[in-house]
């Protein structure tokens, strides 16, 4: 879902029309009792993607993500390759066009770990490094990352209570000097869930699942930009665990 621009001419106003569009997906789902899954998504609009994941053992799996478009340069296929030690994992990644990925993590402490990932563009002749530390406790967890792209971006989580989780994220943009701050909170009832966030630039947005019966749940979302006038409504219904 999304919305399409359109110029108020019409309607005498200088002010950007906003209609909401949409399209419908059709999938299907074939899940191994080993954990080995295929799932497959068609659109409306004549985009089809799929997602495969086999595990060739416990400590190797692999995964491919691909999206086919009738229009150009929209196509892209990605594989993964997981590798999981006794207190470190890494992962090699491959996909189109020309894209190489490396990151591994290691375990410091218990409680503290850190960790790199390198990319490579081929097609764009660009690259980059990032590293990154993560730290977790009982109630909280905290993490912190920094890329040679120019981005610095710092998360810290913390539980109130069983049912409740309060959370804070900040991104910051070296070359721009822009930076985003953002609070939001988790709220798990007994049969429904909450979740919501305010960030700086002043976008609330908001998540409601509620629990109708065993496997049938009831969605609502919204998100309001007053700053761009740009509001967004919805909802659902899921089936099935």
């Amino acid at each position: 879902m999304g919305n399409l621009e359109l110029p108020g001419a019409a309607t005498g106003s200088k002010q950007m029309l906003k209609v909401p569009v949409g399209t419908y997906e059709f999938g299907a789902n074939l899940i191994s009792e080993k954990g080995h899954f295929a799932l497959g998504r068609i659109t409306t609009d004549g985009r089809l993607s799929g997602r495969l994941k086999y595990d060739f053992a416990d400590w190797l799996s692999s995964r491919v993500n691909m999206q086919l478009s009738n229009e150009a340069g929209q196509s892209q296929l990605m594989g993964d390759i997981d590798i999981k030690g006794k207190d470190w994992n890494g992962q090699v990644k491959l996909g189109t066009p020309q894209f190489l990925g490396l990151n591994y993590f290691q375990s410091i402490t218990p409680s503290l770990s850190a960790g790199g990932e390198f990319f490579w563009l081929g097609g764009q002749l660009r690259s980059g490094l990032g590293v990154a530390l993560r730290h977790s406790g009982e109630q909280h967890i905290a993490t912190c990352q920094v890329a040679t792209t120019g981005i610095l971006s710092a998360q810290y989580a913390h539980k109130v209570t069983d049912k409740v989780t309060l959370a804070t994220d900040l991104l910051y943009h070296w070359a721009s000097r822009e930076a985003t701050a953002t609070v939001g909170y988790d709220v798990t009832l007994r049969q429904a869930r909450l979740q919501g966030k305010v960030d700086s630039a002043g976008v609330v947005s908001c998540y409601i699942m509620e629990r109708f019966a065993p496997g049938i749940n009831f969605l609502l979302s919204a998100e309001l930009d007053h700053a761009h006038t740009n509001y967004k409504f919805g909802f659902g219904f899921t089936a099935g665990e």
